[in-house]
């Protein structure tokens, strides 16, 4: 018998109990991936069947119910349940053109993850002002708070590879979920990128709602987050400290550069044994070696 060709990407669709047009978005997925030289898997995932059973039964279409409520719960069953090598993740309410799934696979060798944004040049957030503004403000607050250089944290709609999902270790219930996958993939050293991205929110009721919960989510899990970004855990945490918001870390690092550099001042080359992320590997002498018991270091 033929061996059975792997997945190349799933696509998992997040649902909640108000959304509608359901069998509509499905139809506009797959036109878009039908011409696409590849396998694909779409999944449904949510606590309910919104409309109607047929929907999905009708059509080769996967269906996912988490164990628990949640946003969180919802992510990481249809994540667990991927079977392509490619994963992308998208949130069933919003009125934007599917497109953005071939702008998302066709970029998915610059890196580990890739965001389809709202906040980078190109990208629009076509949402009422409230919402715009609140998630702008917690955008900047989280990519600053925790140094991930991210504008878009909280955009589910999302490219991973299936690889750097392997060692995912997160416990974020709802949408803080989001924040919380980024900052583990960082602290792995992988290699996250953001793209242009017009989301157009679905006009429904609760969507302010929705907004606070987003944020009160943020806020209880911020400290959490922060500790864990900062620990000498975090793969670019060496590299990072270099440039720390906190002046006792970064004149340590910045001293440390300092000596170390001057005594290899024409030493030769030279052996660095746990060599971390720091700056010191691009300063050693050519030829040196540079040594970390933990790969995600180098």
């Amino acid at each position: 018998m033929p061996a059975t060709r792997n997945i190349d990407l799933s696509v998992i669709i997040l649902v909640d109990d108000g959304i509608n047009k359901l069998g509509e978005l499905l139809t506009d997925v797959k036109d878009t991936l039908i011409g696409l030289p590849i396998l694909y898997e779409i999944m449904i995932v949510g606590r309910q069947q919104v409309e109607s059973s047929q929907v999905i039964s009708s059509q080769p279409i996967r269906y996912v119910q988490p164990p628990k409520h949640g946003y969180g719960s919802a992510v990481l069953a249809g994540l667990a349940q991927a079977d392509g090598d490619y994963i992308i993740t998208m949130d069933a309410c919003h009125d934007c053109p599917t497109s953005f799934l071939l702008n998302l696979w066709q970029n998915r060798e610059t890196a580990d993850v890739v965001i389809a944004s709202r906040y980078v040049p190109g990208g629009q957030a076509l949402m009422p002002l409230f919402r715009r503004f609140a998630s702008r403000v917690l955008n900047a607050v989280f990519s600053r708070g925790l140094d991930l250089r991210v504008r878009d944290l909280s955009s589910g709609f999302r490219l991973y590879r299936a690889s750097s999902l392997k060692l995912l270790n997160v416990s974020c219930k709802d949408y803080d979920i989001l924040q919380e996958i980024l900052v583990n993939i960082f602290m792995q050293g992988y290699q996250i990128r953001e793209i242009p991205f017009e989301y157009r929110a679905e006009d429904k009721q609760g969507a302010a709602g929705r907004m606070f919960a987003i944020g009160l989510a943020y806020l209880k899990t911020f400290s959490r987050l922060w500790k864990k970004r900062n620990s000498i855990a975090s793969a670019d945490y060496d590299a990072r400290a270099y440039d720390a918001l906190m002046p006792p870390q970064r004149y340590w690092q910045r001293q440390r550069y300092k000596h170390i550099t001057g005594l290899l001042q024409a030493q030769g080359k030279c052996l660095d044994i746990g060599c971390g992320s720091s700056r010191i590997i691009g300063a050693l002498p050519a030829g040196s070696l540079a040594l970390d018991i933990l790969l995600r270091k180098l």
